[in-house]
């Protein structure tokens, strides 16, 4: 079955590539559906019609895919997985519990909850391995950067 990131790109469809520091307008020629068993990646071919280019030459491409707007996200370090559940530590006065989490869409380090967050809960974004339910926590806020 194929992902949400694979059918938000189309045949022919025009993308942005960067080879050799220069850019160029590609289209998309194939997709692969399914992603690899092992990567979970899509292949994505691209052709770029470009004086000096070689076949098969490595570029950079731009997949403009689906805008999610209000979504409820957290970086992928604030992730506790184990056996079959994926949960996040709520920081909650000076303790911490553990909600079990729905996850979506990730790009980058960056990972969209879809349930057990509501947003605007505060949350420990790093060792959370360290941590189990109830533990005592003192912490220190950080102003988001530019």
């Amino acid at each position: 079955m194929a992902s949400r990131t694979a059918y938000a790109l189309g045949l022919g469809q025009q993308v942005a590539v960067q080879v050799n520091g220069a850019h160029q307008q590609g289209r998309i020629i194939a997709i692969q559906n399914d992603p690899d068993p092992a990567t979970f990646t899509h292949e994505v071919r691209v052709s770029v019609a470009g004086a000096g280019l070689l076949p098969g030459q490595l570029g950079r491409a731009e997949l403009p895919l689906q805008v999610i707007k209000n979504a409820v996200v957290i970086p992928v370090a604030a992730e506790l997985r184990d056996e079959s559940r994926v949960s996040v530590f709520i920081v909650e006065g000076d303790r911490v519990r553990q909600v079990a989490v729905s996850l979506g869409l990730r790009q980058g380090d960056r990972q969209i909850v879809t349930a057990g967050l509501s947003g605007g809960e505060l949350i420990v974004a790093r060792d959370v391995a360290l941590l189990s339910d109830g533990a005592t926590v003192q912490y220190q806020l950080k102003k988001p950067g530019p």
